[in-house]
């Protein structure tokens, strides 16, 4: 079975026989849970419904902020946005993307409130695909890629998206050698499919000629070529 994300060939088992749906890729080191195993569509969509998260809830807004103020930084390093976030009529010079918005676009909303315009995009719940025609200056993940059923053609889209110079921020958890996998939390939820280590996170950065950063833990920064 070959690899979804990079096409590598074979990769192979990840786990024991109580896990054997899970394959690792030997060259960028994606683990990923076979087609066989997934759940539904329907199943995935409910899934995101029971996760409740709103801007009513200060913790989900703080889980947000994260990967939110890790743009802003470099944003405002390269003069983009409103000169004067209070004043409406100071339009901004910069448009982003919340690719994977959810039910409740949170996102958007956080950083509307700070001078910097978003649309949203979701497949299930802000279907509007004429938004993947368009270029941006910046595109959030938050959340997002571990679920990709095809993780290759979704980050060939997310490099498509952004502009020269665009910059992509991605939170997930990665998986690293300290995780015990078959008690990992972050497994245990049925829509997670794709797992990504370090290694993983260069070779995007490799494969796409993007300049790449670890903006904490679990937020990645990348940032496309002027060129």
């Amino acid at each position: 079975m070959k690899c979804p994300l990079c096409g590598a060939d074979p990769a192979a088992p990840y786990l024991p026989e109580s896990l054997s749906a899970y394959r690792e890729c030997e060259e960028c080191r994606l683990v990923f849970l076979e087609p066989r195993a997934r759940v539904g569509l329907q199943a995935e969509r409910a899934r995101y419904l029971q996760h409740h998260n709103s801007s009513e809830d200060e913790g989900y807004r703080k889980h947000l902020m994260g990967p939110i103020e890790a743009l802003l930084q470099q944003l405002k390093s390269r003069g983009l946005g409103r000169k004067d976030a209070s004043d409406p009529a100071d339009g901004a010079n910069c448009l982003g993307l919340d690719f994977g918005c959810g039910p409740e676009p949170v996102a958007q909303l956080l950083l509307q409130e700070r001078g910097y315009p978003c649309l949203n995009y979701d497949p299930f719940f802000a279907f509007e695909p004429e938004l993947l025609q368009r270029h941006y200056d910046f595109v959030l993940c938050i959340e997002v890629v571990e679920h990709l059923r095809e993780p290759g053609l979704a980050w060939q889209l997310l490099h498509r998206l952004l502009r020269p110079g665009g910059i992509l921020v991605v939170r997930t958890e990665l998986l690293d050698a300290k995780i015990d996998f078959p008690s990992w939390w972050y497994r245990q939820d049925s829509t997670h499919i794709c797992f990504y280590r370090e290694r993983t996170m260069h070779c995007l950065e490799e494969r796409f000629a993007w300049s790449a950063m670890r903006a904490g833990e679990s937020v990645w920064i990348f940032t496309k070529d002027e060129v």
